[in-house]
């Protein structure tokens, strides 16, 4: 069923995911970034089902990744034993993992009118 009563911001519909875990992943000066990148993918790819969003700091020091939270165990562990040479090395740390979160989701063809509303729904 179409609704055409005038929404907040363009938005259409507003969905969530959950549970969601969060691992962070955060490199040393020493290791450059592309190999970072191609070792925290490589651990991740191993140790989580399904991705569910990835964001990077921009200075590239951090990475954010988010799973199904009921893999979060697997994935510490897996992501801890990858990562072992590098987290031995002082090159690579464990920040956080932290299991229960959720992921919104907002959309609406009018957004793009209105730049920042993701944030302010």
């Amino acid at each position: 069923m179409i609704d055409s009563r005038p929404r907040p911001f363009g938005v259409s519909e507003v969905s969530s995911s959950e549970p969601v875990a969060l691992i962070q992943i955060q490199r040393d000066e020493s290791l450059p970034e592309i190999q970072f990148l191609q070792k925290a993918f490589q651990a991740l790819s191993d140790a989580a089902p399904r991705i569910i969003f990835v964001s990077q700091t921009s200075s590239g020091q951090t990475l954010s990744v988010a799973i199904p939270g009921a893999g979060l165990d697997h994935a510490r562990r897996t992501v801890a034993e990858k990562l072992k040479p590098e987290i031995d090395k002082g090159q690579l740390s464990i920040l956080c993992t932290a299991a229960e979160f959720s992921v919104l989701s907002v959309v609406g063809a009018e957004m793009r009118h209105r730049p920042g509303v993701a944030g302010k729904v």
